[in-house]
Formats: C-alpha cells, structure tokens, sequence
C-alpha cells in the first residue's frame, strides 16, 4: 500500500531546509528573525525552542535506531501522512512537495503520531506519548 508524504515550507526560504542542521547560535539566531517578523507560527516559539527541539529528536532517532530503523540523516526531515492544510498556515509564501512513501526504503522512515514536540513532552496516559514509530 501507498501513502503520501507531504513537505510543507516557506517558498522563500525552499523545502528540506532544518533549524537542528544549524550551529544553536545560528538556529537562535533565524529563530529571532521569525520572531522580529512576527508574521507566522514559529514566531511564537519560546528562547528554548532549540534545545528541547534537539533533545527530543535525539530520542527520537535513538528509539529508530534501536527499533532497526537506519536513518540517512542525523537530523529528520519534517513530512505529515497525506495532507494537513493547516501547516500550509505556518509559512508566509507557503509551497508543499508531495512524495510517494515508494520513494522511501523503509528502514529510513519513523514516526509519530501528532507532532514531535506534544508527542514526545505530554504525559497523559495515550500509547503513542514518549515513543517514534516505525514499521518492522
């Protein structure tokens, strides 16, 4: 079965661009721009945005990795399973790439269920909190 994964970004800015892949102090740095600009989602983001960013896809990584997943990249490329047009909302010039999960090896691929940050930081009792996803 075939899935798409959809890549939502700032035209301005071009797709498969990621903070994490900064140094902090250039993260931190774009990151104040955002939020001088004031003009889109991430200019709400909090001064620690980067470092609990960092944090939590190390554990997210780790967990792939010890599930058998064998990623190409040490930082993730954000895609969602089919559309969300609310993301589409987070940039100013907003572009999406749409890609078939037959593009992807399967040992290169995790999860989670909601966004990385709630997914990962919310302890509510929901199976999916605190673990990424990957097909084995």
């Amino acid at each position: 079965m075939s899935f798409n994964f959809y890549h939502y970004f700032d035209k301005d800015i071009g797709p498969f661009t990621n903070l994490s892949k900064l140094t902090i102090e250039e993260a931190e740095e774009v990151l104040k721009q955002i939020q001088r600009d004031g003009k889109t989602f991430a200019s709400q983001r909090s001064s620690e945005y980067m470092n609990i960013r960092r944090e939590l896809e190390s554990t997210a990584r780790d967990q792939f990795i010890a599930k058998g997943g064998k990623p190409r990249n040490h930082y993730p490329h954000y895609m969602t399973l089919e559309s969300c047009e609310w993301i589409s909302t987070w940039y100013k010039n907003s572009g999406v790439i749409v890609i078939s999960s037959e593009e992807f090896l399967e040992e290169s691929v995790s999860f989670t269920y909601g966004d990385l940050f709630p997914t990962m930081r919310l302890e509510d009792g929901k199976p999916y909190r605190k673990t990424s996803l990957h097909q084995k």
